[in-house]
């Protein structure tokens, strides 16, 4: 009997076989309606009263045959489904010897007395049907155990995936019990040298500890020592701002004496003049023309350069940039008042009185050249 090994898995995750076994049903059933009717024709033959052709009793052996044949390979593929060998064999035992011993047994003993109140008299008393009862019961019986023995043999050959699991899984645990065993075994050991390790593992916290104080003290002593060097750096640290911005003043009043000094010559096409840095309030432009505006408020003049960058660049940056259409020097600063957003509004000394509103852009870069004259910057 063939078989292959489908991928169904109802019921468990055991194989499930499917049975081609067509071709042995048909060989079975011709066998076993030709036992029956062997013996059925055999008690007919010594009783000398049969009368009925021997094909049509083989055909009504046959057929009883093929049916309950059929019924008990149906049954067999159910229960491989939902009661498989290898999940409780019991239980498959129970249900097999019922469904496909059981039950077929009592169905040819209750249609045999069917036939006995149905079929002519002259096919009663002809002998076809005095069979055995014994002899039926053994051959559903071989039926059964030939399907089982089938089960059993492919099982065997075949490479069930879940029987390799789950010999990969008894093999893994019986190699953690033996794992166990072993250490169990090397655990008396391992705990007695673990106490001689415990006393040794107390005596050296108490050296631990004993130098730990010791260490603490230190520390404690290094703390203080590092205190009074935070201090002392602090008093020179102070000492070092104080000598910075002594040197700073000194420089910005060496440099302010310098800038009087400063000379810009105006070229016209009229006259010449020379204007001393200081005489000048601030540059502007306006039009796309360069202008001077001197710091008493007269008229302003249309200076040399053709750009306020090129007046910043020949003047060393004397004058700077507080907006992208004005140049202003220190000495035209009268105060600054600080805006929101990062702004600064800026005031020129009288007669000018003007009022130059600085971005943040430009404010940032000017706050300490502002902070030299104004000191102070108003909220």
């Amino acid at each position: 009997m063939k078989e292959n090994a489908t991928t169904r898995k109802l019921g468990s995750n055991l194989p499930v076989f499917i049975y081609q076994d067509a071709l042995w049903i048909a060989l079975g059933t011709a066998v076993i309606a030709g036992v029956l009717c062997y013996y059925g024709y055999k008690g007919a033959f010594l009783a000398g009263m049969t009368d009925v052709p021997f094909f049509v009793v083989f055909g009504m052996f046959a057929l009883i045959t093929n049916v309950l044949l059929r019924y008990i390979a149906a049954r067999i593929r159910f229960l491989d489904r939902h009661y498989n060998w290898l999940d409780d064999w019991l239980m498959r035992l129970v249900y097999q010897s019922l469904w496909c011993w059981l039950f077929p047994v009592l169905f040819l003993f209750f249609l045999y007395i069917f036939c006995y109140t149905w079929l002519p008299v002259s096919i009663l008393q002809s002998g076809f049907l005095d069979t055995d009862l014994v002899l039926i019961t053994l051959l559903v019986l071989g039926v059964n155990a030939l399907y089982t023995l089938v089960f059993f043999v492919r099982l065997h050959n075949w490479d069930v995936k879940i029987i390799g699991v789950w010999k990969k899984r008894y093999r893994l645990l019986f190699a953690k019990w033996e794992k166990a065993t072993t250490m169990n075994r090397t655990l008396g050991v391992d705990l007695l040298s673990a106490q001689s390790e415990q006393v040794r593992m107390q005596q050296k916290m108490k050296e631990a500890i004993a130098e730990g104080k010791a260490w603490k003290e230190k520390f404690i002593e290094q703390e203080k020592e590092r205190n009074d060097s935070k201090k002392e750096i602090s008093k020179l640290k102070k000492q070092l701002k104080n000598y910075e911005r002594e040197l700073k003043e000194y420089r910005q009043s060496g440099k302010k004496e310098i800038k009087q000094e400063l000379i810009y010559v105006l070229k016209t096409s009229k006259v010449i003049k020379s204007f001393s840095y200081k005489e000048i309030g601030y540059f502007c432009v306006e039009n796309t023309l360069t202008y001077l505006v001197p710091i008493d408020g007269s008229d302003k003049i249309p200076a040399n350069e053709k750009s306020l960058k090129e007046v910043q660049t020949l003047t060393n940056n004397y004058f700077r940039y507080v907006d992208r259409h004005t140049l202003v020097p220190q000495h035209a600063i009268a105060s600054c008042k600080s805006l929101k957003g990062g702004k600064l509004l800026l005031r020129l000394e009288a007669p000018l009185n003007k009022e130059i509103t600085i971005t943040k852009t430009y404010a940032e870069p000017l706050l300490e050249w502002i902070l030299e004259v104004v000191k102070e910057i108003k909220v």
